[in-house]
């Protein structure tokens, strides 16, 4: 619950109005748990940001308001349940968190839709050295000719799942989850997924051409799609506001682990039956997404998605059920809080669309459901009118595709999609026989050109752990070496000038020659580039779109978010070859060096951090305009940096002072024109303008 923001239980009621307001709110949960311990839930979230933890528990008296006869006395489960919930330190929270069965369900389902994603992206990369052969689809000239007929085939069935899963995000998740009479939530969603990855694999070891193993792709599509879109903002939901960039950045670490484990399956099925150890590589996707099935039919809903819906009961008892605790306490007070901050988020934004667009804001929410919190009606046309009515969803929109797109634009699947036929380029030439005739690949290269991936797979796996460990610390004591906070621009501004120049050297070397020694160095290179990507680029996009958008379009937010990253990396599977043949290899590298340069400048003008903020109070963050958040940006060169919504609320004042003042100076310089030789002022007489302002 502590995050920076305010508290609605604090700003809109006093101890009176509180107990009043819970007695009525306990009527409607049909006596799940206790009143009294309903109340006094509340009223200790209401004084909770107030409260000095050094202040034992047993010794906390709630204030009753006009109600001196309510036992507010806290009882041992009780004192117990508060105290593990005030617990400080974020591996002890987590420690804490992974102890509850509910919990680690949640956690547990979405780690296996990151490796089941990662694993579905590197099977691909390893079957890409076998399955064209076993097709009769000739790709021998892909670098000589790459718009030739079957080259563009084979880049098409590569980059197929994206391009597809670009679109299913806003057009399948958010219907499934959101429609008035269908919607079934965050967890029906990795269901639904899980099953077409089912599928799509498992149908894939069965084609007999490369028009079926299209078709399965583009099945398999629609289940990865689905998969990024709906897991970071599910993990985002269940975090709490210190631990969020840890739960949310583990979607990049398990889809690196899925991509080494795909990488380790497709380098043990390498030499196994011949023509047909392609099969098995496609297959093996299936297997994670099995145990996906399993567990997400086990777990628990998003209580912020009940909520939304207006089911009281049933998020309660998922509270419950995560917290786990000796007492409900804890789980009672949290459902008051997210209750009213839902419900302050959606006034907010209501009147933010009846200022900006006028009669749009009016569909936001009906009055008369107001009470409920339920915002399921509105419908999904209306969801995406809302996405353009006001300056702080435009602003979200812009954060969360400028950081996507500058993650597809560093260049990171040239290596984890393509890098098999990359580099089976690279070691073709070097077999050259010197008349211009190219021998045809020995087993020995696609052990190799395995071993390499595996070697990408553990680099990208282990500096994902290290972001994931390394996110929203702070630094306690003084240091003149260590930086106060590692937020989510921190890690952005270390990866992209990384990137940039571990390519600009690779592209160098590669230009230089093909010796041994060459190839060692520029293989280092790009591993070190791999490390940089996945300590920054890699999991901070998916973090901060999820942490964007506001829960009544959260899905179509997340949505438009990865519509353009899976479209870069659709785009990027398609022409990439093409590209490479235009430039030569150095030149690509070169080439997507700038791109990461291009990147960080958009990162470091447009990106918003929303470290320690709530899910419901990045909304202050997110009301900037693109110009504020340009004027914003040097203020990354003060320590401490002042945060973006103090920054505004200083930056508009300071902009209507000078406003003023140039009106008062105009004023002054009209009254002068109208009578120059009066020997007294003229009164200002205010114009229209002034009037209407």
């Amino acid at each position: 619950m502590a995050s920076t923001g305010h508290n609605p239980l604090h700003e809109f009621f006093t101890p009176s109005e509180l107990v009043i307001y819970a007695q009525d709110f306990f009527a409607k949960l049909g006596r799940a748990v206790e009143e009294q311990v309903f109340v006094k839930g509340g009223l200790y979230f209401q004084e909770h940001d107030n409260r000095n933890l050094e202040q034992p528990v047993s010794e906390l008296r709630l204030d009753p308001g006009g109600f001196p006869e309510l036992d507010l006395g806290f009882k041992e489960p009780e004192i117990e349940s508060i105290e593990i919930f005030e617990t400080q330190g974020r591996w002890t929270k987590f420690l804490i968190l992974w102890r509850t069965s509910a919990y680690r369900l949640l956690l547990i389902a979405c780690w296996l839709a990151a490796i089941t994603q990662g694993m579905c992206q590197s099977v691909m990369n390893g079957a890409n050295l076998f399955w064209p052969a076993a097709l009769d689809l000739d790709i021998s000239d892909i670098a000589n000719n790459p718009l030739a007929t079957n080259n563009l085939r084979f880049g098409l069935v590569n980059g197929a799942p994206f391009l597809v899963g670009a679109f299913s995000g806003f057009f399948f998740t958010d219907p499934i989850s959101n429609t008035k009479h269908f919607g079934q939530g965050r967890r029906s969603v990795l269901i639904l997924a899980s099953i077409i990855t089912i599928a799509a694999s498992i149908g894939s070891a069965f084609v007999r051409t490369w028009y079926e193993l299209l078709i399965c792709r583009l099945i398999l599509g629609i289940g990865m799609g689905s998969k990024a879109t709906i897991v970071p903002i599910l993990l985002s939901e269940i975090a709490p506001p210190d631990l969020r960039g840890m739960f949310v950045s583990a979607w990049q670490m398990l889809d690196a682990l899925g991509i080494l484990i795909g990488f380790i399956v497709t380098l043990a099925l390498c030499g196994i039956n011949g023509k047909n150890n392609w099969r098995y590589m496609l297959g093996s996707a299936a297997a994670p997404a099995i145990a996906l099935l399993f567990i997400a039919s086990l777990c628990v809903e998003s209580p912020r998605w009940l909520l939304k819906r207006g089911e009281i009961r049933k998020a309660l008892e998922a509270l419950v059920e995560l917290y786990r605790l000796p007492s409900p306490i804890i789980a009672c007070g949290d459902l008051l809080y997210l209750h009213e901050l839902l419900q302050d988020e959606t006034r907010w934004l209501m009147e933010r669309a009846q200022k900006e667009r006028g009669v749009i804001g009016r569909i936001l929410i009906r009055r008369k459901k107001r009470q409920t919190g339920n915002t399921d009606h509105v419908s999904l046309s209306k969801r995406w009118s809302l996405m353009f009515a006001t300056r702080r969803m435009r602003t979200a929109i812009l954060v969360s595709v400028t950081v996507m797109l500058a993650q597809q634009a560093c260049g990171i699947n040239l290596l984890a999609f393509l890098s098999s036929n990359f580099y089976l380029e690279v070691l073709a030439a070097q077999r050259d026989n010197g008349h211009g005739v190219t021998l045809p690949p020995p087993y020995k290269d696609n052990l190799k050109i395995l071993g390499l991936g595996c070697g990408f797979g553990a680099v990208n796996f282990l500096f994902s752990l290290l972001a994931f460990c390394c996110i929203d610390w702070k630094r306690k004591g003084q240091s003149r070496y260590l930086p106060e906070q590692i937020n989510r621009q921190t890690l952005l501004h270390t990866s992209f000038p990384a990137m940039a120049l571990s390519f600009f050297i690779a592209g160098g070397v590669l230009k230089a020659g093909d010796s041994d020694v060459v190839a060692g160095f520029h293989y280092f290179l790009l591993y070190f580039f791999t490390a940089a990507y996945s300590i920054g680029a890699g999991p901070m996009a998916f973090t901060i779109s999820a942490e964007a958008f506001p829960v009544v379009n959260r899905e179509i937010g997340m949505g438009i978010a990865v519509f353009w990253n899976f479209t870069g990396a659709g785009l990027l599977s398609i022409f990439g070859p093409i590209l490479s043949k235009r430039l030569d290899h150095w030149g690509l590298f070169v080439l997507f060096g700038f791109l990461n340069l291009i990147a960080e400048l958009a990162c470091f003008l447009f990106v918003i951090d929303t470290q320690g903020f709530g899910l419901e109070h990045v909304n202050q963050q997110f009301d900037a305009s693109a110009v504020e958040l340009l004027a914003y940006a040097p203020t990354i060169f003060q320590r401490p940096r002042p945060s973006l919504h103090v920054w505004l609320k200083k930056y508009r004042q300071e902009k209507q002072r000078r406003r003023e003042q140039r009106r008062g100076k105009r004023r002054r310089t009209l009254s002068e024109q109208a009578a120059p030789d009066a020997g007294f002022p003229l009164p200002d007489v205010p114009t229209q303008r002034d009037i209407n302002v």
